[in-house]
């Protein structure tokens, strides 16, 4: 049986992400499956961070974000995945990847959209290294600095 692993900022990991788009769109389920990053894991009080409809990030919840390899749309805040960071993520490194940080999902840990990664008996890649994490939380306060980040609660 596979291992669940610990939600540390950094983990990388499988997941099937709802998009804000697809939450407006009046989705539950995500379309897919996708590597996806914790941010944070809310241990206290209520999260400052904006959910759509007005629900609470609550204590023990993770703050994910998506990795695409669809380019970002103008406005939108992300950090590009360099190819050995990407090679971390199985991800083909041939092709670019970003991480989104302008819009998050608030899930509990464990959750039922952790998917085991096809092939293994594994749900997560690994850990970000210190260098991809330190990029990825910076862009994300920038965002948060810019009132530019919406969560979508799971």
């Amino acid at each position: 049986m596979a291992r669940i692993p610990e939600p540390i900022p950094g983990l990388l990991f499988r997941y099937g992400y709802l998009w804000l788009e697809e939450y407006r769109n009046g989705r539950v389920d995500p379309s897919k499956d996708r590597p996806a990053c914790i941010i944070a894991r809310v241990t206290q009080g209520r999260s400052s961070l904006k959910i759509a409809d007005d629900a609470a990030v609550a204590p023990g919840d993770v703050i994910i974000l998506p990795i695409t390899t669809r380019p970002p749309r103008s406005g939108t805040f992300a950090v590009e995945l360099a190819p050995d960071e990407k090679r971390l993520c199985r991800l083909d490194p041939d092709y670019p990847s970003w991480v989104i940080v302008s819009e998050f999902n608030a899930d509990t840990w464990p959750n039922a959209d952790l998917r085991l990664i096809q092939g293994t008996n594994r749900f997560d890649y690994g850990v970000a290294r210190p260098g991809l994490l330190r990029r990825i939380g910076e862009k994300f306060s920038e965002a948060r600095r810019a009132g530019r980040i919406l969560g979508v609660k799971r």
